[in-house]
Formats: structure tokens, C-alpha cells, sequence
């Protein structure tokens, strides 16, 4: 019994110190193997480009990305947008300047129609030397426009007959009338029929409308 008791103590002995060799070395390998692979200055090219192809855990990073941009068709929605906005707001702004205008006009005191007649015949004279025609175009309508405007009779769309009848029961001179009548029934006749008008004749009918606008005014009247 002895003598098993032993042998079998010997035998776990032997396998102790076995075990122990062992792991020893197991240690100093794997510990070479760590530090041939780190430090081998001789390792060749073929021998490092092997262990790194046989890495599967390391990855290469990628190069950037190019961003793609936005579709065109999302740059033509884009500019139709800003085409439109850049429309409404012209259409905005010129609504607000034109009601803006609209408004100055309805607060201005309107002219009085001889003033607006006078100053008009100021400006005639130039006309005189160019064209006669045009002159007496012009000059008929400023006494249109006065008579409308002082006389409530909408001469200006009206034929020489129906002024001169619209003016029968005004309180006007005779002499006045007379000479309205003669005014229009010369320049229907320069107007319409292309009659030659002489420059005295011009002259006295510009003298003439003048007269009229300042004897039937409504300070000349009041006055008298």
C-alpha cells in the first residue's frame, strides 16, 4: 500500500513539473512570436504585404464622398419660384405706387378750367410756325376744353353745330358767340378741308380764344 501510494505521488509529481515546463514555454513562444513580428528589421516586402492581406479585421478608409447636388429638375422648381416671387413683388410694388398716385391726384385741388386754358395757350405759340393744321387741332380743343370745364357742355365730343347750339342759352355777349361761331367754322375748314391759314389769321384767333377764356372766367364774372 505503501509502495502505491508512492508511485502514484510521483507519477502527479512528474505531471506537475510536465505542466509546468509546458506553459513555460508556451510563454516565451508566444512572447517571440509578438516581438519578431514587431520588430523583424528583416522581414521582406513579400513577407509584410502576406501578413497584411491575411488581416481581415483592418479596413482601409475610404476616400470622401462627392455630394451629388440637387437634381436639376429641383433647380428649374427653384428658379420658376424666384421667377414668379420677383413678378408678384414688381406687380405689388407697382399697384401700391400706382394707388399711391391715384390718391395724390384725388387730394390735389383740380385746376380751374381758365387757368388750365390760359396756361395751355402759353405753350400753343410754338406750334404756329410748324404746322397750322396741328395749330388750330390744338387751339380748338383748348376752347373745347374750357367750355366744358366753365360751361358744363361736353364740347369736346361734340360737333361744331351742337356746341354752337349747346351755347344759345348761355349768358354770354352776343359779339362773343358771333365770334365763337367764326372761330370753329375757319378751323373745321383748316382741319378737315386742308385750307391754307395765314399767320394774321392765327394770330387773331389765339388773341381771340385768349379773350374769351378771360372775359367769361368765373373771377371776371363774379367781378362784374
Amino acid at each position: 500500500m505503501k509502495k502505491y501510494f508512492k508511485t502514484q505521488s510521483l507519477f502527479f509529481l512528474r505531471l506537475s513539473l510536465l505542466i509546468l515546463c509546458w506553459s513555460l514555454f508556451s510563454d516565451q513562444a508566444v512572447t517571440a512570436d509578438k516581438t519578431g513580428e514587431q520588430h523583424a528589421p528583416n522581414a521582406t516586402a513579400a513577407e509584410i504585404s502576406e501578413k497584411v492581406s491575411s488581416m481581415t479585421d483592418i479596413f482601409d478608409i475610404k476616400s470622401p464622398v462627392p455630394y451629388p447636388g440637387y437634381p436639376s429638375y429641383v433647380k428649374w422648381m427653384v428658379g420658376a419660384l424666384a421667377g414668379i416671387l420677383i413678378l408678384l413683388m414688381f406687380f405689388v410694388v407697382r399697384s401700391v405706387y400706382r394707388k399711391k398716385i391715384r390718391n395724390q391726384q384725388d387730394t390735389a385741388p383740380p385746376v380751374p378750367p381758365d387757368k388750365a386754358a390760359l396756361a395751355a395757350l402759353r405753350d400753343i405759340r410754338k406750334i404756329m410756325d410748324i404746322n397750322s393744321k396741328d395749330f388750330y387741332f390744338a387751339l380748338s380743343m383748348i376752347l373745347r376744353t374750357y367750355i366744358n370745364g366753365r360751361f358744363h357742355i361736353n364740347a369736346e365730343e361734340m360737333t361744331t353745330e351742337e356746341i354752337l347750339s349747346g351755347m344759345t342759352g348761355l349768358d354770354i355777349d352776343p359779339d362773343l358767340k358771333q365770334q365763337v361761331t367764326a372761330f370753329f367754322r375757319y378751323s373745321d375748314f383748316v382741319k378737315f378741308a386742308d385750307m391754307p391759314a395765314e399767320r394774321v389769321k392765327m394770330e387773331k384767333h389765339l388773341k381771340f380764344v385768349n379773350t374769351f377764356v378771360k372775359t367769361t372766367s368765373l373771377d371776371e364774372t363774379e367781378t362784374s
